[in-house]
């Protein structure tokens, strides 16, 4: 699959939704339906790969306490 930003802007069913990459800031047409893409974590989506890797790094996950587990 080609990246989103060398894909056009239209589809056989009318005009991709344009977003805007959360990491660098470009705007590009999603090539397909939202929740299909693969370069998103949750709301935020990413242009490429690499936008998208080094988000993670720059916002790792947080641990769970170990302690709330045993609460439940």
């Amino acid at each position: 699959m080609k990246p989103a930003y060398n894909l056009g802007s239209l589809c056989g069913t009318g005009v991709y939704a344009k977003v805007t990459c959360s990491c660098c800031g470009k705007v590009f047409p999603l090539p397909c339906a939202k929740k299909d893409y693969r370069f998103h974590v949750c709301d935020r989506y990413f242009c490429g790969w690499t936008c998208k890797r080094e988000w993670e790094r720059k916002h790792p996950k947080k641990r769970g306490n170990i302690y709330l587990d045993y609460l439940i």
